[in-house]
């Protein structure tokens, strides 16, 4: 399968196995959140692996494994594109009672403590660059309303990205992605501040 091709099957992929899923407290197809980490990621790597791990880097912890699974996808994308997507993961996967908040924010923070896979670094910040593009995007649209469809409040939410951002800070992340991260969460933190 060439590169092209592949690229196409993991977004195609992403939108199957997403389907009938929206973006938290949105009507916004939830694959549009994938297809986004996969172009970010694509700036700042020449990697396949990485930009298609993009694609599916929210599948193990989101979608069941009835639907697609994780030998699904080490058939269908490699050992590598499944080591970036674990990599890159919570704690939790979608067959199993999620852990609270905190919890799994904590784990997720110890795990980026200790990862040094480029790849999956790029991925996960690319995630969370998009996530707080769309966060600064809706609180355009909604104002403090934004903050009711999350499991943690505001505050918990400024910790988390600022904890992610000193984590990052240290790691083998293009500069200018780390500098993309830290000016998003200081827009993130100049809203949430003000109120």
């Amino acid at each position: 399968m060439s590169d092209g091709e592949r690229l196409k099957k993991a977004q195609a992929t992403s939108e199957y196995a997403h389907a009938n899923q929206f973006r938290k407290g949105s009507s916004v197809p939830y694959y549009t959140h994938p297809k986004a980490v996969a172009e970010i990621s694509s700036r700042y790597t020449n990697s396949e692996d990485a930009v298609v791990a993009a694609y599916l880097h929210d599948v193990l912890e989101d979608v069941p494994s009835e639907r697609y699974s994780e030998k699904q996808m080490l058939a269908d994308f490699g050992k590598r594109v499944v080591e970036i997507v674990e990599r890159t993961s919570e704690n939790k996967r979608a067959d199993e009672v999620a852990k609270p908040w905190e919890e799994r924010k904590k784990y997720y923070l110890s795990h980026l403590e200790g990862l040094e896979d480029q790849d999956a670094l790029i991925v996960s910040v690319a995630d969370k660059i998009h996530n707080i593009d769309a966060m600064l995007a809706d609180y355009q649209q909604v104002g403090e309303d934004l903050w009711e469809k999350f499991n943690a409040p505001k505050e918990k939410q400024l910790w988390y990205y600022e904890e992610i951002n000193r984590i990052v800070s240290q790691k083998p992340v293009p500069e200018e992605m780390k500098k993309t991260l830290s000016e998003k969460i200081a827009k993130l933190a100049d809203i949430i501040k003000q109120n």
